[in-house]
């Protein structure tokens, strides 16, 4: 039996990449390998980043699996031609970090600026092809695949209407609808730099004195966002995130259209990947819409996971209160209410920046929140201090997948309903809504969990059910 097969795939870029690749001294599997690494690296910088110039790191094992063990063949030559990128250093031992290089803007003129980003830019795209290994499907696999499939195939897709909400959103990216902010009266001491200008850099933190210098030297802005900050030009770095936004789903709407349909689960966390996971929730939502679909989504979901994972752990208090909250979809409205913050949003900010953080973390706030769930707040330090920050969200998600793939979506299917996951969400006709309810309902009370469920009717109007176990509490 073959380890794996040949196929082709394809993916848009603009057409100068395309064209350096093709003058390159390589043969034809490596020019394919070249446009298939360069495709990964937007595609990874992009989850991670929200921008495809970002570094991102791949190790040796990974691109020996991905391509073959001589792939220094042909990467080396994409950086000596530099097209992508690379550290001078490896990254915990096995890892460089690699980037697209930032020649490759298609960025407006200053006198052109009131022209429509994707009108101006249509004819610089070229769809491209490249080989694929593809390896067998694994056997506990099979079953969420042909689930899959079959789905997608009964839905009916104006991909027109997706194309044109893709052109709508590059079109009028803002500071705003991006959710970042040049605020420098809230820059903490130090923070994570991921580029200055056209500069990008790989783990690299600054004192806010330097940073605030850079900028008034430069006349740029520090433009904040979750992933780390970026000094420069408001107008030049909104055009790098037009141009990263685009590839990204155009590329993903491509997919779709082209069924090249993707369904793997997550060798890390347990999670099913497919074409919806992370794909922009507006054509999400835009399919649901046309199909007479209901997004079913766990609120505050990582902390009801949290709260199930403690529950034979901590018999404390402030940990009944904690599972209370979260389990009631409260949490985010006590904190505010306790910090006295301005928003739900900033709320949940916090709380997710605090518990996903190192812990080392000691800011003001965290202290703050300790103070309200001391318990909590030191089983979950000590388990980052032994198992390393990141796996404690590896840990949650696992609870997740679990919950929502092994049990929920299994037992849906089993009762050949519509159903697609999109990691802590259920996707299914609004006509099964009831049913579907029903599961939720009848899973959370076996297992002990308990959460509220937000269900979307295409914006006509929404509902709100508590399911599953609450614990009483003396407040």
């Amino acid at each position: 039996m073959k380890k794996y097969t040949i196929e082709k795939n394809k993916i848009r870029l603009p057409k100068q990449i395309i064209d350096d690749v093709e003058r390159l001294d390589l043969t034809g599997i490596n020019k394919s390998h070249s446009i298939k690494f360069i495709s990964l690296l937007i595609n990874h910088s992009f989850r991670d980043y929200g921008d495809i110039f970002s570094y991102t790191s791949k190790s040796k094992s990974y691109l020996k699996k991905t391509f073959s063990a001589s792939y220094n063949n042909w990467l080396n030559v994409l950086i000596d031609s530099q097209i992508v990128l690379r550290t001078d250093y490896y990254y915990i031992g096995t890892s460089y970090y690699y980037s697209l290089h930032t020649k490759y803007h298609l960025t407006l003129s200053q006198s052109s600026s009131s022209i429509l980003w994707v009108k101006t830019f249509n004819n610089q795209f070229k769809k491209v092809e490249y080989k694929e290994k593809i390896y067998p499907t694994n056997q506990g696999i099979i079953d969420y695949e042909k689930w899959f499939l079959e789905d997608m195939e009964s839905l009916d897709i104006n991909y027109d209407e997706l194309y044109k909400i893709i052109d709508d959103r590059v079109n009028n990216i803002n500071l705003v609808s991006l959710g970042y902010s040049v605020d420098d009266d809230t820059l903490k001491s130090s923070l994570k730099v991921n580029s200055i200008g056209d500069k990008y850099y790989a783990n690299k933190y600054m004192k806010t004195s330097q940073l605030v210098s850079i900028s008034k030297e430069n006349n740029y802005s520090i433009i904040q966002t979750s992933q780390g900050c970026y000094l420069d030009d408001l107008e030049h770095f909104l055009n790098k995130k037009r141009l990263s936004i685009y590839l990204s789903y155009i590329n993903s709407v491509d997919t779709l259209k082209e069924k090249r349909y993707r369904v793997k689960r997550n060798d890390t966390n347990r999670r099913l990947d497919t074409n919806l996971t992370n794909i922009y929730s507006e054509l999400v939502d835009e399919i649901c819409r046309q199909n007479n679909l209901v997004q079913i989504d766990l609120s505050n979901s990582q902390f009801c996971f949290l709260s199930h994972l403690l529950n034979k752990k901590l018999d404390t208090p402030d940990n009944t209160l904690f599972r209370w909250l979260s389990y009631n979809g409260e949490l985010y409205s006590y904190v505010k209410d306790k910090l006295k913050l301005k928003s739900l949003k900033e709320s949940k900010l916090l709380m997710f920046s605090l518990l996903f953080s190192s812990e080392k973390n000691t800011t003001t706030e965290k202290k703050i929140l300790k103070s309200l769930f001391p318990s909590v707040i030191d089983w979950v330090d000590r388990f980052k201090k032994e198992n390393g920050y990141k796996k404690f969200s590896v840990e949650l998600q696992n609870i997740e997948s679990n919950l929502f793939i092994d049990v929920l979506l299994f037992k849906i299917k089993k009762k050949k309903f519509f159903c697609i996951t999109k990691h802590d969400s259920l996707i299914i006709r609004r006509n099964d809504y009831q049913s579907m309810m029903d599961i939720v309902t009848q899973i959370s009370n076996e297992i002990g969990f308990g959460g509220v469920y937000k269900s979307d009717f295409n914006c006509d109007y929404k509902k709100l059910e508590r399911v599953g176990y609450v614990p009483s509490i003396l407040r």
